[in-house]
């Protein structure tokens, strides 16, 4: 089932593109109408998130949930992720039940296959002109991720520098939102406006000081609480007094 989800982009998409059909269309319009109604254009997302006053903000979340779901269907993120959802699925049962770190020969034949499928054709998706929906992308992503993975799990007992990921790790939902915010924060017209002023490889520097922070925060937060702030309050509305 996860191999026919993984699949079914490569075969649906250029079907529907050849057809002129886009998935993401009706929910680009109606983004697009949400935008109108409100007297804003868009603009292009760059001008879009550049805008420093709130009402521009404001209607830009009130669009963008259809403009975001738009770019999951044309770009088949939807079975794409069932897919990999169940393969975690599996391989969640192995970790909890202790043989999947132990298992070194899978991990390694993951690490060289997922490397030698989906090194070259990220590649060819990277330096090419296809977007998120085209064939190198598609064939190119999940294995690649499924290297970067195996690779990690192979390192973690031998290299204890790995172990510096644990804390962050452990505060998982409370770092994805900090970082959502302290991007929204530096490069939204709201905040410091730097949206569309830095190279590239600006945002890596951005991107490692921002990590970094979270890793000392996480692991000064766990020296004195047993979770995250974020993790304490979804275990609170999932279990109520067992939390």
């Amino acid at each position: 089932a996860a191999a026919l989800l993984l699949l079914l982009p490569l075969i649906a998409a250029p079907l529907l593109k050849a057809a002129g059909v886009n998935p993401g269309m009706p929910f680009y319009a109606i983004g697009g109408m949400i935008a109108d109604a409100q007297g804003l254009k868009m603009g292009g997302e760059l001008a879009w998130l550049a805008r420093p006053d709130w009402h521009s903000h404001l209607v830009w979340l009130e669009s963008g949930g259809f403009f975001r779901v738009g770019m999951l269907l044309e770009w088949w993120r939807v079975p794409k992720v069932l897919g990999i959802m169940l393969i975690g699925m599996v391989l969640g049962r192995r970790l909890v039940a202790g043989t999947l770190l132990s298992d070194t020969r899978l991990l390694w034949r993951t690490l060289f296959w997922g490397l030698l499928i989906g090194l070259p054709f990220s590649l060819l998706y990277a330096l090419g002109d296809s977007g998120q929906d085209g064939p190198w992308a598609i064939i190119g992503t999940a294995p690649l991720g499924f290297a970067y993975a195996a690779a990690f799990a192979l390192l973690w007992p031998r290299l204890r520098a790995l172990h510096v990921f644990a804390a962050p790790g452990r505060m998982a939902l409370t770092n994805y939102l900090m970082h959502s915010v302290l991007g929204i924060a530096i490069f939204y017209g709201i905040g410091l406006g730097l949206v569309g002023t830095m190279p590239p490889i600006g945002f890596y520097g951005v991107a490692l000081a921002i990590y970094a922070f979270q890793i000392l925060f996480s692991r000064l937060w766990l020296a004195r609480f047993d979770q995250g702030p974020m993790e304490r309050l979804w275990r609170l509305a999932t279990y109520g007094r067992r939390a």
